[in-house]
């Protein structure tokens, strides 16, 4: 009698993978779009299967390494009967990858992630629009991108920090209840997000909305723009997304913030809702105040996998206060942020907390700004803003501040402009010279402002 023969495969995690392919029906829908007519060993749903293992397998290998990958696992159990490691080579796959191109992934994915939502039983009540990019290595000739359809691997706007390097662009759309992404396309490394969210909104939201019946479409800043919002209108279709501090419109939204009560939200945040008609679009804008943003020191360190020494100094340079590698040693982590700590609250017992300069007080624990004189002390009315540009004046009350250096003290939003710190200023001055305090701050032409007066 023969000796048995014993194989040993490994399964790992492959098996759960493996598992929900087959409940979700990925191979058969695949092979009902794209049949092949010809004889065959592994269709082109058995060698997508494959590719989606060997991309979830925690070593995503190149197409003739493939027959390698799987030279261990049970093929026959994960993809199929008859399959073994050597019928997965790169010849299929090729094959398998030209015939989804032809076919258009972006709505061969949508069709089936329709499929995937309604067989998973989920029910969103909203779907989400972004952008992510992918940089790649390498040359690439792209010189005929534009006359053939085929992507063009260029520089552009970069999400990873390099950008020295080409990237590709991947738009996704995800529905709000499992966070599934129910549409898909790829674009050049060049796309603009305005124009490929209009194009997106206007080519394919009306079967999306239909299909996953979701009320809300939320997106960043890149959706707000005219052109997109007239679609959205003209679609009946409710969005959420952040109104970019470019516009005149939000701009002196925001410098009026104190002229009416924020209501509080929790959290250390506070809001207001306003009326607003950009592009003749009726819409309520929520204007917040976040008091950690407004305070500008809470100390920030970054945990992240991005281990190259360019990440490490972008990080620094975006305002962290240390950055720690993955993997990391908690009891370190721990350490770091004690020390950050400590020195944080060194250098707030080292600051002045009460400032006088003339008949100028200001406590800036209690953010109190106040006017003495003989006959007692006259407390102002100050929004965060005004407070905090006269504190920064009385720091240094001979020294000229530039806009930009004000800018970053008492505004630190990303995307406020230079002249931004003059409308704060003039509102400042005009209450100020209500108190009978003339020429505070003083105008330094061409240069910015200094703090004037008796100083």
């Amino acid at each position: 009698m023969p000796a048995p023969r014993i194989a040993i495969r490994n399964l790992d995690h492959l098996g759960l993978v493996a598992g929900l392919c087959q409940e979700l029906d990925i191979a058969r829908m695949i092979d009902a779009v794209l049949p092949k007519n010809q004889s065959f060993k592994v269709s082109h749903g058995q060698a997508l299967v494959a590719m989606i293992i060997n991309g979830l397998g925690f070593h995503s290998s190149t197409l003739h390494m493939f027959p390698r990958f799987f030279a261990n696992k049970p093929v026959e159990r994960l993809i199929g009967p008859g399959l073994c490691a050597d019928d997965l080579n790169d010849d299929v796959l090729g094959r398998c990858l030209d015939a989804l191109f032809a076919a258009d992934v972006s709505t061969l994915y949508q069709v089936m992630a329709e499929q995937v939502v309604a067989k998973l039983g989920l029910k969103p009540t909203a779907v989400h629009l972004d952008i992510t990019s992918f940089h790649v290595d390498g040359a690439y000739d792209c010189a005929d991108g534009e006359q053939t359809g085929r992507l063009q691997l260029v520089r552009g706007y970069s999400r990873d920090h390099r950008p020295e390097l080409n990237q590709v662009i991947l738009e996704l759309i995800c529905e709000n209840q499992a966070g599934l992404p129910v549409y898909l396309q790829a674009l050049s490394g060049n796309s603009n997000d305005n124009s490929a969210f209009r194009e997106t909104v206007n080519r394919h939201l009306r079967s999306l909305k239909s299909a996953q019946e979701s009320r809300y479409l939320v997106g960043d800043a890149a959706l707000y723009c005219a052109e997109t919002l007239h679609l959205l209108h003209h679609q009946r279709q409710l969005f959420i997304t952040r109104v970019p501090r470019t516009l005149t419109e939000a701009r002196n939204a925001v410098a009026a913030i104190g002229e009416a009560p924020l209501t509080a939200l929790g959290d250390g945040y506070q809001g207001r809702w306003l009326d607003a008609d950009y592009a003749d679009v009726p819409q309520r804008w929520l204007l917040v105040r976040s008091e950690i943003r407004a305070r500008g020191d809470t100390p920030v360190i970054m945990l992240t996998a991005l281990d190259q020494d360019l990440d490490k100094l972008m990080g620094l340079r975006m305002g962290a206060d240390d950055y720690v590698v993955k993997p990391f040693n908690p009891a370190e982590v721990v350490a770091r942020v004690q020390a950050v700590l400590r020195r944080i609250q060194a250098a707030k017992q080292t600051m002045a907390r009460v400032l006088r300069v003339g008949p100028f007080q200001i406590d800036l624990e209690s953010h109190e700004a106040s006017i003495c004189r003989d006959e007692g002390q006259q407390v102002l009315d100050l929004t965060l803003t005004e407070f905090k540009l006269l504190a920064s004046l009385m720091r240094a009350p001979k020294r000229v501040f530039s806009r930009v250096e004000l800018l970053t003290h008492c505004l630190p939003e990303g995307d406020t402009q230079e002249r931004t710190v003059d409308s704060h200023i003039s509102k400042l001055r005009k209450k100020l010279e209500a108190q009978g305090i003339q020429g505070v701050p003083a105008s330094v032409w061409g240069v910015g402002y200094r703090f004037g007066g008796d100083a």
